[in-house]
């Protein structure tokens, strides 16, 4: 999955066939089947998004408008008409330039490769310099990740492994200064917390305003729709494909989106709207993300066409599935997954409803038990996931009860990549528990 799940996307490709060509729909499903990270996130927006404007007008996707670029939306209703282009933006290129997680996977690499069980390792990334601000543009700033073996992961790295390996419950620190590359690194092993860790993270910081991913995408998508050949209301969707830019910034040493936007509209420009969709947090404990939606016109004078359309976008936004996760711990999964067999376990949640003796109810997901039957979860997995700390299985419960299974349901989930099975138990058995007298004063079930 990405930020949708495998369900909703299905759906969408399966229900096009009313605005979309069998070209389209072919293409689609070999990106989302290719799990390659590089433009999976911005083709879930773009067939999601279609897919839910179908059902609020009549939309058509890359027709031909006698112009040279097509399109991917078309929209009309009775009062309104508009063609647009969706866009993703990220910043994969600022991560391309800046391997820090690069750096990060290839220290858990040695870490895991010293069988370190004592204790784990903090990775602590600092900029030297000047803090960036607006007008100047930051360079990057850690070593390329040809020299990183050189400068890295040299005769010192060893040495601290060594460190560690002598004196397991010390602390131990392995300072890293380039300063060519203005940026210091430091390793710091603390004994009792296992695994590797980013204490620090750098983020990319817009300090141009006509220099970024989003005034660059929007500068194309302009030059596309004046080639279109589409005779009315032009407009700009951006999607979220994480962008540091979409966050809210207060420190006013970058720009907003909403600066870069009003820097797009004071050059030449062919949108007459631009709609951007960003991604905030739903709740600060899950991983679902809200969509929230703003629009800016090229005609800063408000009118009835604008009205409408703004009034569309907003029930275009609320009409769209649920977002299950954002768009870099998507990038991070797909990349996990890439170039490895697609076998992956799906741990989902268990949750009871207790009688007075034992669980009366057990609820889990349907495709989890399916692989633990399969063998392809293995039981010790299982009871580590499932179970609280120096507590039987479950089910071996039940059984120690006596208490034996009544009847099994499944809760179909359409728009979730999990149905639930829902286990319903009796009060014990005779046929698996001692002879009990019943509070009632009868033996029988």
């Amino acid at each position: 999955m990405a930020i949708f799940t495998r369900r909703v996307l299905h759906r969408c490709v399966n229900d096009s066939y009313g605005y979309a060509s069998e070209a389209a729909r072919h293409s689609w499903v070999r990106s989302l089947n290719g799990i390659g990270a590089t433009d999976y996130v911005a083709k879930e927006w773009e067939i999601v998004i279609l897919n839910t404007l179908s059902k609020l007008g009549v939309l058509r996707h890359e027709p031909d408008t006698n112009g040279r670029r097509k399109l991917d939306i078309i929209f009309e209703t009775s009062t309104l008409g508009f063609c647009a282009d969706i866009t993703c933006i990220s910043d994969r290129t600022f991560y391309t330039e800046n391997p820090y997680q690069q750096l990060e996977n290839e220290l858990r690499r040695r870490y895991e490769q010293g069988k370190i069980e004592s204790g784990g390792i903090a990775l602590d990334i600092h900029d030297l310099g000047f803090p960036p601000s607006k007008g100047f543009t930051k360079e990057p700033t850690p070593p390329p990740f040809s020299e990183w073996r050189d400068k890295v992961f040299n005769e010192n790295f060893e040495a601290f492994l060594g460190e560690i390996m002598f004196a397991p419950h010390a602390e131990a620190s392995l300072p890293l200064s380039f300063r060519d590359f203005k940026v210091f690194l430091r390793m710091r092993y603390l004994p009792g917390r296992l695994g590797v860790h980013r204490t620090s993270h750098t983020r990319p910081v817009m300090t141009v305003v006509d220099k970024n991913p989003l005034f660059n995408s929007l500068r194309e998508k302009s030059s596309e729709l004046k080639e279109c050949g589409y005779d009315g209301h032009r407009g700009i969707i951006v999607c979220d494909g994480g962008a540091e830019i979409f966050r809210e910034n207060f420190s006013g040493m970058s720009y907003s989106a909403a600066d870069v936007v009003r820097e797009f509209y004071r050059r030449p420009r062919h949108a007459d709207f631009i709609a951007v969709l960003s991604l905030r947090n739903q709740h600060d404990l899950m991983l679902g993300q809200r969509i929230d939606l703003q629009v800016a016109f090229a005609d800063p004078v408000t009118n009835d066409w604008q009205r409408e359309l703004y009034a569309l976008l907003k029930r275009l936004v609320k009409a769209m599935p649920q977002i299950i996760q954002t768009p870099d711990n998507a990038y991070r999964e797909l990349r996990f997954w890439q170039g490895k067999e697609k076998r992956r376990l799906h741990l989902g949640g268990m949750s009871m409803t207790y009688g007075t003796r034992a669980p009366k109810e057990i609820r889990m997901s349907a495709r989890t038990l399916q692989e633990l039957l399969a063998g392809r979860l293995p039981h010790k997995l299982f009871n580590e996931r499932f179970n609280r700390p120096n507590e039987v299985n479950i089910f071996e419960r039940q059984l120690r009860m006596g208490c034996l299974l009544e009847s099994t349901t499944i809760e179909k989930h359409p728009d979730e990549d999990s149905d639930e099975i829902v286990f319903r138990f009796g009060e014990p058995d005779p046929t698996a528990a001692d002879f009990f007298i019943s509070p009632n004063g009868n033996n029988q079930r």
